[in-house]
């Protein structure tokens, strides 16, 4: 057998399955909550639960592949070390946000031909590097027009590593697109997550190696659905955004064969929402936007809001809010502490924290004083603590985030309870606790059910709409003022046909419910959107499942340009390649068979280097030509060099038609949801 384990680690709990890649059988699941002070905890418990439950012994698991929210949210959460930039030939626009903390301008730059505009003033990149590293822990460089020339970019690189001994990056090892802002954004987030993604990979591979798994190799899902080797990830932790949603669309696909589809990802903390067309999901090939950045890291078309089955429900101003803020539900928390529903019916109070003792490993400093207060009573009851003014909220959301204190509340599980759909927990607790909110609106215990419900599947809903909008209309007409709309809506008629049946499949494509709460809620979000709706029989471990089936694939970007210089005596052709630089030929054909094979090479390298040990290339050629006098001008050629890999070099490697060629039996699946669960 030829076995792997693929891990997601969500936001509210772990999930680990084991597959057996030649019968494409799932062994067995796991399931842990989700340490966030400590990602690896929470990793390896799911692991353990998931080995045993399969009867695998652990050296025989091959490879281990995890899905992570590490990257995304540190970036949302301006989490990471402290950067310094070197930008070559350009200063930063005022109005343009760079996450980093100190920045040097020193001379330089080529134009877009690839043309030097003035030499790399050297000297001042050694000054400039030399007053950065004494207070920065990692190194980005940015370079005007680099991806047509990285030569200054790399020479600098050479200056700094050589000087500083920092972890040092360049915005054209990530992109072949032009957009020096969105470049400079993600080489400065890369070096920011160096370390936060290193901590985690070293941690992960002790405790592997503590548990006889020395052999096995260690694989991070990117933000476009394929994965890379550890050490490559740790090298370019950027390519890890979105990770979550990535692999929740793969594991869509893995489990359903629906090959256009709206993937919506119900989990404890948020809901992921994303598109299968063709059976991939739906990537953004100019650049994801994390935490309000632009980078040029293609990842998938998704969309997260903080609304998911532990969302805290509360009542302020006679509205009822859902999230994002995410507790204990009472019907689980009362299964493990019984005194709680005496509390309830007795304070009449619904939001309780209570400390956790447990050995701290901690990195930053906390609020004793509140951990104290906390400590003092096995539960206390939130509406106390404001009361009493001992409580900041942000130093209480800390406690809670490092796993010290737990936050227990009112949430969309516990309404499932009252309805009947879901009775894993307390079912008692559960409804004295949701009607002394809906007491407070003078609604009955039904009624506020309902509206909870009808609220939680109508956000999900708007944000769909939403994405259908953005997918149908150019992006560019939403900036436009009103009165220029109506101009170009006009202007684009001759694509009404194509954007209406596009709107049409949209329309037409179903939804496929992934994660513990979506048997609940597909339905009625099916009944609101009026289309299809499936939920696999085994949607919680989707997620962990499109860990594991995802296969290692690299991309290369080569452009072939002609040189419209006036004052060339003969035709020239640029060839602008990442690994060497700018190169001229005068001869298109040769320019172009140099391009494929410089390509290929490169393409090879870098899936190697992900983790390839048996590589499938393709290579596509996209010719440029302008009308010019009733001739055809040749302007460029665009070459594209992708390779595909399996995880396990002898599992085959999936067809470009068909990226997963098997749907997925799950020999054994449990309940994922105790009855009793473990905090």
């Amino acid at each position: 057998m030829a076995i792997g384990v693929g891990i997601d680690t969500g936001g509210t709990n772990t999930y680990a399955v084991v597959l057996d890649f030649t019968s494409r059988e799932v062994l067995g699941n796991g399931i842990a909550p989700t340490t966030h002070y400590d990602y690896t905890i929470g990793i390896v418990k799911a692991l353990e639960v998931a080995l045993k439950d399969s009867n695998v012994n652990p050296s025989q698991v091959e490879v281990v592949s995890i899905s992570t929210t590490l990257a995304t949210n540190a970036i949302v959460e301006g989490k990471g070390c402290r950067v310094g930039l070197l930008m070559i030939g350009h200063e930063p626009r005022e109005d343009q946000y760079i996450p980093a903390d100190i920045t040097r301008i020193v001379k330089g730059g080529h134009d877009e031909f690839g043309d030097e505009i003035e030499p790399l003033d050297e000297e001042a990149v050694k000054v400039a590097v030399q007053e950065m590293s004494d207070c920065v822990e990692g190194l980005a460089i940015s370079s005007f027009f680099s991806v047509r020339n990285p030569s200054h970019e790399l020479r600098a690189r050479d200056i700094a590593r050589e000087i500083a001994g920092l972890p040092t990056v360049c915005g054209f090892e990530f992109t072949e697109q032009l957009g020096i802002y969105e470049r400079t954004v993600t080489a400065a987030l890369n070096a920011k997550l160096i370390p936060l993604i290193n901590t985690l990979l070293l941690e992960l591979r002790k405790a592997l190696e503590e548990r006889g798994m020395e052999k096995t190799r260690i694989f991070v899902v990117k933000g476009s659905g394929s994965v890379i080797s550890a050490e490559l990830a740790g090298e370019r932790p950027v390519e890890t955004i979105l990770s979550g949603p990535a692999s929740s669309a793969v594991g869509a696909w893995a489990l359903t064969k629906n090959e256009d589809g709206i993937v919506i990802d119900i989990g404890g903390t948020t809901t992921d929402i994303s598109f299968l067309e063709g059976n991939k999901p739906v990537i953004l090939d100019d650049g994801a936007t994390v935490g309000g950045l632009k980078t040029r890291i293609k990842a998938i078309d998704s969309t997260t809001i903080g609304l998911g089955g532990d969302s805290r429900i509360k009542v302020e101003g006679g509205m009822i809010e859902i999230g994002p803020e995410r507790v204990i539900p009472i019907a689980f928390a009362s299964l493990e502490i019984p005194e709680l529903v005496d509390l309830i019916k007795e304070k009449n109070g619904v939001y309780y924290l209570r400390a956790l003792k447990k050995a701290r490993k901690l990195r930053q400093p906390i609020d004793e004083n509140l951990l104290r207060i906390v400590s003092s009573q096995s539960l206390t009851k939130f509406e106390d603590l404001v009361k009493s003014g001992n409580v900041n909220c942000d130093r209480l959301n800390e406690l809670i985030l490092l796993g010290l204190v737990q936050a227990i509340g009112v949430t969309p599980t516990d309404v499932l309870h009252c309805n009947g759909i879901y009775t894993e927990g307390n079912v008692e607790a559960a409804r004295i606790a949701v009607n002394t909110l809906a007491e407070k609106l003078n609604m009955s215990l039904s009624e506020f059910s309902e509206e909870v419900i009808k609220k939680f599947t109508q956000k999900i809903v708007d944000t769909v709409n939403q994405k259908f909008e953005e997918r149908i209309t150019p992006d560019f007409i939403f900036d436009l003022p009103d009165i220029l709309k109506t101009y170009f809506f006009k202007k684009y008629s001759p694509k009404k046909e194509v954007e209406e049946a596009r709107k049409e499949i949209l329309l037409n494509s179903t939804i496929i419910g992934l994660g513990a709460p979506a048997g609940a809620y597909i339905k009625y979000l099916a009944e609101a959107m009026k289309i299809n709706s499936l939920v696999p029989p085994s949607s919680a471990i989707a997620n962990a499942l499109g860990a594991i089936t995802s296969s290692i694939e690299e991309t290369v970007f080569i452009l072939v340009q002609r040189d419209f210089h006036e004052d060339l005596e003969t035709e020239r052709y640029i060839v602008h390649a990442p690994t060497v630089g700018k190169q001229i030929f005068e001869n298109k054909f040769e320019a172009i068979d140099y391009a494929i094979e410089e390509g290929k090479a490169f393409a090879i390298e870098k899936a190697k280097r992900a983790g390839a040990e048996r590589v499938h290339v393709t290579v596509q050629k996209k010719d440029v030509i302008a009308r010019f006098y009733g001739s055809n001008v040749y302007i460029r050629s665009e070459i594209i060099v992708k390779t595909t890999a399996p995880i396990i070099s002898d599992i085959p490697t999936p067809s470009t038609s068909s990226r997963y060629v098997n749907v997925f039996k799950v020999a054994k699946f449990r309940k994922l949801m105790s009855s009793k669960p473990s905090q």
